[in-house]
């Protein structure tokens, strides 16, 4: 059987409990430093929590340590390292190559996306270099993802929902140069989330305050059975910075998507075992949105930019025909309760308020409306009635269980059989007490033994033959019971499954790439294992002036309808008085930009 893994962000402990009870396989959290997103960090202790909680499900936890080293951080982060793989988890997620050298235990590392892992001979190297997984950079089209996966045996991850950043991952430095905060430090500004105006070489303003840097959000909800087929192992879900709601309703979505895929193809199954069920459908759109994307997967397409807002939008919920005051003439598709957040495109931009109450075609709000000059769409990105049934639900997750036995005068022998066939026994001594009732140690036994609520099992069949009938009291049914439980728990962990690991000591391969300052070298040990060493990341002080601090697969020329056949003259993108110069290399078919200053600037 081929396992897959849906793997869910965990902003904290106790959100990765609830992603782990709504389906996740694995999970994702941020350690206390060096993580991706600073403000998601958590404790050694609270990762433990989070990892005891996990294994017995066989749900793996992987630590993001996902960020740039720099030389006086050394000894810092490789204490942390050590006492992250204490507790015990499955591999360790880095950005900066010095991790290789730094760790001194067999803990699987993956190589996360900013590391720029586009492309095979990337992933190559990775390869060699003992990595255990690449998570695949989020621009790859699906046949890319499958010539990788023929050539190479790495585990591959790669992104199916959630935010976008316009440009390479590793490869974007628009934050670090607006105001010294960096997405290679864990501090990244989403700059690109900002409005700006597009001009040519001439000074022709081409759009005005548009969001023409700012994508939508990835969601592969469609396209999980060909990412399976092209190789995919782990199904990741982007969001560290997102609400327990979200996660949890993102997470259940995928689950039931990916279940329906392994009912039809039994070669498949989950990577973790135990299940959950809940009494609600989850829909991406009704929590966190900017509108979604396919982004490069099926090729090049346009409409990925979030063009009037990059905030989220939610689902459409009718449409809006006039305002007056703090009253709204609408058309209703959906119920819209009291306390709903609406939103609309005004003249102004996006326009939010809150919902006081619908009423015969007219939605109260709880502020006064810009005016409305022509009909448009009615979206709500705060569903109350949605958010208060996901609160409501109690997390559980339940490992299927059959229980045979037999009670003799002085033995109680007990045989449990999970859902992944995994068998456990154990026998245990008992005292010989005549029975009143012939029957009542059996429905006893049945009783204690098929109750759920404090473990993770649940019962669903129950089988015990009496050989020679014994009264049990209680008290000890459920000693004996807590003891074949935590035996069989015992037992599960030694046929959890871990990923591959290999280390390369000190053979590690030499990095066959120009180490200039967009390999973001940051410490010395980094700079040790390039054949060309040039210079240092911009985090370790290189300047970016005259530098690319940009590059992307994404191209706005194609996305606004003024692709050129090769050669593109360059455009400019201005916010305030920033000037970035986007140039345009169609061999390869990518742009990058640079800061010029406005006195410079041809606009």
């Amino acid at each position: 059987m081929r396992q897959i893994e849906l793997l869910a962000p965990a902003p904290d402990r106790n959100t990765g409990i609830d992603a782990i009870n709504f389906g996740a396989d694995a999970v994702y959290i941020g350690a206390q430093a060096f993580s991706a997103r600073s403000k998601a960090g958590n404790s050694v202790q609270d990762i433990n929590d989070l990892v005891e909680y996990a294994h017995p499900f066989h749900v793996k936890v992987f630590v993001a340590f996902n960020t740039l080293i720099r030389n006086n951080e050394l000894h810092t982060a490789e204490k942390l390292i050590n006492q992250l793989i204490e507790t015990g988890i499955d591999g360790l997620i880095i950005q900066d190559p010095a991790v290789l050298k730094l760790h001194k235990k067999s803990v699987p590392l993956i190589a996360s996306t900013q590391f720029h892992n586009f492309g095979l001979e990337r992933i190559k190297w990775l390869e060699s270099a003992g990595f255990a997984r690449a998570i695949l950079a989020r621009e790859h089209t699906i046949d890319e993802i499958s010539e990788i996966r023929k050539n190479t045996t790495i585990e591959l991850e790669t992104f199916i929902h959630g935010s976008l950043c316009s440009s390479f991952s590793g490869r974007c430095y628009l934050s670090h140069s607006w105001n010294n905060r960096s997405g290679n430090r864990g501090e990244c500004a989403q700059v690109c989330r900002l409005p700006f105006s597009l001009y040519d070489k001439d000074g022709k303003e081409l759009e005005k305050d548009n969001h023409i840097l700012s994508l939508k959000d990835l969601n592969l909800s469609e396209n999980l059975a060909e990412l399976i087929d092209a190789g995919v192992t782990s199904l990741k879900i982007e969001g560290r910075l997102q609400s327990a709601n979200h996660i949890k309703n993102t997470v259940y979505h995928y689950r039931k998507l990916l279940d329906e895929i392994f009912a039809k193809n039994t070669s498949l199954e989950p990577s973790s075992h135990g299940s959950s069920s809940y009494p609600f459908f989850p829909d991406p759109q009704k929590t966190f949105s900017r509108g979604y994307s396919q982004f490069f997967l099926k090729g090049r397409a346009k409409s990925l930019t979030t063009e009037v807002t990059p905030k989220s939008i939610g689902e459409p919920v009718g449409r809006i025909l006039s305002t007056s005051g703090r009253k709204a003439e609408v058309i209703l598709n959906q119920t819209v309760n009291n306390g709903d957040g609406i939103c609309f495109v005004s003249p102004e931009g996006l326009f939010g308020f809150e919902s006081n109450g619908y009423r015969n075609g007219y939605i109260t709000a709880s502020q006064k409306l810009p005016a409305v000059k022509a009909e448009g769409v009615l979206y709500r990105n705060k569903n109350i009635e949605f958010n208060s049934a996901l609160e409501s639900l109690n997390p559980y997750r339940k490992i299927d269980i059959s229980i045979e036995g037999t009670i003799s005068q002085n033995l109680l022998a007990i045989k449990i059989t999970d859902e992944s066939s995994i068998k456990s026994e154990i026998s245990y001594p008992v005292e010989y007490i005549e029975p009143r009732n012939p029957e009542q140690t059996y429905f006893q036994l049945k009783d204690i033994f098929s109750g759920n609520n404090s473990t993770i099992y649940k019962t669903v069949s129950f089988n015990f033959k009496i050989i020679e009938n014994n009264f049990l009291p209680r008290s000890i049914i459920k000693k004996i019971r807590k003891i074949a439980l935590n035996n069989h728990t015992e037992v599960r962990e030694s046929h959890r499954n871990f990923l591959k690991f290999h280390s390369p000591g000190q053979d590690i391969p030499v990095i066959p790439y120009p180490g200039i300052y967009s390999e973001n070298i940051a410490n010395e040990i980094t700079a040790s294992l390039y054949r060309d060493f040039i210079e240092m990341a911009p985090e370790a002080g290189t300047s970016t002036e005259g530098k690319t601090i940009y590059h992307s697969r994404y191209c706005i020329r194609y996305e606004t309808g003024r692709c050129f056949p090769n050669n593109a003259p360059p455009l400019f993108l201005k916010h305030g008085n920033v000037v970035l110069k986007a140039e345009f290399h169609c061999d390869s078919c990518t742009m990058t930009l640079t800061r010029v200053r406005k006195e410079n600037s041809e606009t």
